[in-house]
């Protein structure tokens, strides 16, 4: 609900006083959670973010235990780790912070009008930030399959940090904006009836995004800015794993035919490190994807005199539910479709359980290795 729509659906004190309201039983039980809400708010929110705490930090370990798998696309990974929490924590911190402080569901009172304002632009920045970093593991793996001869150049770890550096500077920089965007604005309320269940706030402070008009009637705001970017990742990644299949496919056929066994060997495992990032990719745009057509229609909506579109209410929630998993599974999903990241999850938390297989999987690590740049680039 925009700051207009709150004003006009309430009973208004005074026509030249919009920021005070009267609220009676009736008309502020539109602005309380919804029981299915309060669940997802007690219950499921806080295992999920808890889930995604705990897995991120135990790749994380894994990453700072196990030598061999630090190589590059590994640390794409562990950024996209660092994304996840704080995007979790953020996200799901700001929802828990206002369900107790206040029995309004859109109410930032506990924030303030200019904390509104900065948490809102600040959960923007992990969103970019994901979407950035799978774009560049692809672009890594493009390169070291279709480009051999640039990967010594592109994808070294002292490039691998630098452009890591640059998608958190890039993120922080395109959420700037977002932030003239957004504005908070207190309420006063004056209740008109005593009879509810619940503690009668006096204030409420509504966070939302203002349209701004330019020439021609385009309205740019964050619900554009924040899909430009997640529709031009998701174009470019999938073009590059395309491209990459294709030419692992053409790989395993000419090695086939010549029986060069060593060189087979190399393609599978290059298949398998593949396989596991277009799961990655897919199932985070996959989640992800409801949660930006609601900014997309929200986008279109203010580009002139289109009629408001709303999406069902569960819709809405089942978005931010996959947005939120998507962020907590990610090391599930490495452990799940990667031999070698799951045999490093073995040796770094059950090392009895894997020792007897751990010289075996070394020296099938180490032949790999010797075909490869001193940048240890494979994984």
């Amino acid at each position: 609900m925009e700051l207009n729509e709150f004003v006009e659906n309430s009973t208004v004190l005074e026509e030249n006083s919009k920021d005070v309201i009267y609220l009676d039983e009736i008309s502020a039980a539109k602005l309380l959670y919804k029981e299915s809400s309060k669940a997802l708010l007690t219950i499921v929110m806080p295992f999920i973010l808890g889930l995604g705490l705990v897995t991120n930090l135990s790749f994380i370990f894994v990453f700072v235990r196990i030598p061999r798998i630090r190589n590059v696309t590994t640390m794409y990974l562990i950024n996209l780790a660092c994304s996840d929490m704080t995007y979790l924590s953020f996200v799901i911190g700001d929802k828990i912070l206002r369900y107790s402080s206040s029995p309004f569901s859109a109410d930032y009172s506990a924030w303030g009008e200019y904390g509104c304002k900065l948490i809102t632009g600040v959960i923007f920045i992990p969103h970019y930030i994901s979407e950035f970093t799978i774009t560049l593991f692809t672009v890594e793996r493009y390169i070291t399959i279709c480009q051999p001869l640039k990967r010594a150049y592109f994808c070294s770890r002292t490039r691998t940090l630098i452009f890591i550096a640059c998608v958190w500077l890039l993120s922080f920089a395109l959420s700037i904006p977002c932030l003239y965007f957004i504005e908070g604005r207190m309420f006063n309320i004056i209740w008109t009836s005593s009879n509810t269940d619940y503690e009668r706030p006096s204030k409420y402070l509504k966070c939302g995004v203002r349209p701004v008009k330019f020439t021609g009637g385009l309205t740019l705001q964050c619900y554009a800015l924040q899909t430009i970017p997640f529709f031009f990742t998701f174009i470019v990644t999938g073009i590059l794993n395309i491209i990459m299949i294709r030419e692992l496919n053409e790989s395993a056929k000419t090695s086939i035919s010549l029986g060069a066994d060593k060189k087979a060997k190399s393609v599978t495992e290059r298949k398998d490190i593949i396989k596991m990032l277009v799961v990655t990719s897919l199932i985070f745009y996959s989640f992800v994807l409801p949660y930006f057509i609601d900014d997309l229609i929200n986008a279109v909506t203010y580009l002139g005199d289109w009629k408001t579109i709303k999406l069902p209410t569960d819709f809405l929630q089942l978005a931010r539910f996959l947005a939120y998993t998507n962020s907590a599974i990610n090391p599930i999903i490495y452990g799940a479709v990667s031999s070698r990241y799951r045999q490093a999850f073995m040796e770094a938390f059950c090392p009895f359980l894997s020792s007897n297989s751990t010289s075996t999987i070394d020296n099938r690590v180490n032949t790999v290795h010797d075909n490869d740049t001193a940048d240890n680039t494979y994984m």
